[in-house]
Parts: C-alpha cells; structure tokens; sequence
C-alpha cells in the first residue's frame, strides 16, 4: 500500500521494523519495498535493496527485476536499468515484456 501513495520512506521503515522484530524477510516483502521505490524513483535504494535480498540468497522474481529496473528508469539512470536486466538474464529469471520495456 506504501508504494501506492508514494510513500517510499513509510515503507522503508515497514520494512526494517520487520527486520528488528525478527520477521523472515521474503521475496515478497523486498519485492513492496523495491516497488515502494519504484513509484517515487528512488532507484538508489531499490538497488540497494534488490542487492541486499541476493546477499540474504533470496531469488528475485520478474516483478522484483521489472520494479528496481523501473525506478532507475524514472531516476533516469538507464545504464542501471540495463544492468538490472543483464541481472535478471544471467539469473535466469523469468522475464516478461515489462521488464524490458521498463528498461
């Protein structure tokens, strides 16, 4: 709900209260708070995060690689959008039209 309003710092925060209290972060959970960036372009952090959920061995999905690949289209950082989808390819995630179109 956080990334629809573009409240992108609420749900950063969400984000590591979850941690502190010891809730098993998830695809899912790194996935709203890339998307949570995503809306506002704020793609240091969506990178930051899509990094971070790799070290923690979590596999991002389509959605996941399609939000961080947006935001950096939206911060008009479109070499880290490529790189986003070179990630995504060598992953071999699948992808979908969205990702690349995000690109």
């Amino acid at each position: 709900a956080c990334d629809k309003g573009e409240q992108w710092l609420h749900a950063l925060a969400l984000f590591s209260s979850m941690e502190e209290i010891d809730i098993a972060l998830d695809v899912i959970s790194y996935t709203a708070a890339i998307s949570a960036c995503e809306s506002c372009g704020e793609w240091h952090q969506a990178l930051s995060l899509l990094l971070a959920m790799q070290h923690c061995d979590l596999v991002p999905n389509a959605i996941t690689y399609s939000s961080a690949s947006s935001a950096c289209n939206k911060g008009q950082q479109w070499r880290h959008a490529l790189c986003v989808v070179a990630m995504m390819l060598q992953s071999r995630s699948a992808s979908d039209a969205s990702t690349f179109n995000a690109a």
